[in-house]
């Protein structure tokens, strides 16, 4: 898969141990320097599981690029959902997630502070399994939660009321 979907000739180091982690549904923790190829081990692990799964990212910048490197690679079925977009684009994104056309979806974690949308990941769980929630850069959650973003505060919670059964992946350098 690794070959076939990403062209890569091997795992880096500490890849292939959160992969499996992750595929045997337990909740991971991933620790790999930057550009050690995280991104890779939720990609790869989301995309082999039946079900669909949302990132969350703490930049903009990084749900593009993390994008536009997947349909580099034809791989077409993802999205994000940003303030970038206009409200029907989101909806149009919302809706096809909810439909399974996507495998995930990258989103902001102040997304999950709107209501509808909790509401919405509720309704999508109970018709696709939710298989991971990915938590990309995951010691914002822990280091500055409290003070650099408040809607890092309630993710837990969050996620284990309206996807009970979505496991967590964290992933950091830090």
């Amino acid at each position: 898969f690794l070959r076939n979907i990403f062209d890569k000739p091997s795992y880096r180091e500490g890849q292939l141990s959160i992969i499996c982690n992750a595929l045997n549904r337990n909740h991971t923790i991933g620790l790999l320097p930057t550009g050690a190829g995280k991104s890779l081990c939720y990609q790869l692990s989301s995309m082999l599981q039946p079900g669909v799964s949302f990132i969350i990212s703490p930049l903009k910048s990084l749900m593009f690029d993390q994008k536009e490197n997947l349909d580099a690679a034809f791989i077409s079925n993802t999205n994000y959902i940003s303030s970038d977009q206009s409200s029907e684009e989101r909806a149009t994104i919302q809706k096809k997630f909810g439909e399974g056309k996507y495998l995930f979806v990258w989103i902001s974690p102040e997304r999950l502070q709107i209501k509808t949308f909790r509401e919405y990941l509720s309704t999508v769980n109970s018709k696709f399994n939710i298989v991971y929630a990915v938590i990309d850069e995951v010691h914002c959650l822990s280091e500055w939660g409290h003070d650099f973003r408040t809607s890092y505060l309630n993710l837990a919670r969050t996620i284990k009321k309206y996807c009970p059964e979505a496991k967590y992946l964290g992933l950091t350098a830090t």
